[in-house]
């Protein structure tokens, strides 16, 4: 299923039969077996059910996803690589041309020659492996990731769709092994995936896909330390001024962080991406208490230009 609107999702979350159902999605993702009962009939078995899903959807689409909580519970957003491209409004050609005959017609006839020689509707499809050194590449990664997925590290946040990564890595080497074969001209597809293939895999898994989540989860409000920052920002810009204590932070947004500690990453995040600069330490007062911190606020927040 291939659609630019997101109604599929509110099928899924229950819209016609009242309750979440997403069971076929979850066993199709990874080639399950499914059964469907049907009341007043027999159940029903599809063997190794296969299931290719892709949205270009409005970016409250993804929003919204989080207010489904079995969504993210039973693994069903885990299972999406996730792109958010910037906006092009402003810059777009208001006659752009279509796209290449040759290109669709190229793409066209690859895409059926792999269907027909590759899917075997029996059942036996062909099988093609990571050569050693790819599988060793695979292991390396994982040796990278696994220790961001440790409570409160980098990944803790995403850590259900990170689990899926690396798998979901070399489904995109079979893509790209398969993608270089011209089964048409009588090529062979090689049962090898090779290790320059795994590493191309590798590189979008690792630059494309896990910053592009992130950035999905943390719309959804996935992230907690995200969406502390958030109201930090919030409270900046109806406050508007040039420093800021962290003590006046906190009391800005007490009723959403209620423990000053819990300020720290998101203070340390907005300080990354440029909104604050800091912290700097207050001399104590007369009587030299404990100095306090401070950060400067970027001139466009105070202006009310951010």
């Amino acid at each position: 299923m291939f659609s630019d609107e997101g109604g599929f999702f509110g099928v899924l979350a229950g819209r016609y039969g009242g309750k979440v159902n997403i069971q076929a999605v979850l066993k199709a993702h990874s080639a399950g077996n499914l059964r469907v009962d049907r009341k007043g009939r027999d159940p029903e078995f599809v063997r190794e059910a296969h299931l290719n899903l892709g949205f270009a959807v409005q970016p409250d689409v993804i929003s919204g996803m989080a207010a489904q909580p079995d969504f993210r519970g039973f693994g069903l957003l885990a299972r999406f690589f996730y792109g958010l491209p910037g906006t092009l409004c402003g810059v777009r050609d208001p006659d752009a041309p279509p796209l290449n005959d040759a290109v669709r017609a190229d793409y066209e006839r690859r895409v059926g020659a792999l269907f027909e020689h590759c899917a075997d509707l029996d059942g036996h499809a062909a099988q093609i492996e990571l050569e050693p050194a790819a599988h060793s590449e695979i292991v390396e990664f994982k040796r990278w990731l696994e220790p961001q997925l440790a409570d409160g590290a980098a990944l803790s946040s995403i850590r259900d769709w990170a689990n899926k990564l690396p798998g979901g890595i070399c489904r995109i080497s079979g893509v790209l092994h398969l993608a270089e074969v011209d089964l048409e001209a009588g090529e062979a597809v090689p049962q090898w995936i090779p290790r320059d293939t795994v590493l191309r895999a590798i590189r979008l898994g690792r630059y494309y896909l896990l910053p592009h989540a992130l950035a999905a989860f943390a719309s959804m409000g996935a992230d907690p330390i995200v969406e502390k920052a958030k109201k930090v920002l919030a409270w900046l810009r109806r406050h508007p001024r040039q420093q800021v204590s962290q003590r006046d932070i906190h009391q800005g947004v007490r009723s959403h962080v209620p423990k000053a500690e819990e300020l720290t990453k998101p203070l340390d995040l907005l300080v990354k991406h440029g909104y604050l600069r800091g912290p700097f330490p207050r001399p104590g007062g007369p009587k030299g208490g404990r100095p306090s911190l401070y950060y400067e606020v970027h001139p466009a927040i105070v202006s009310g230009q951010l």
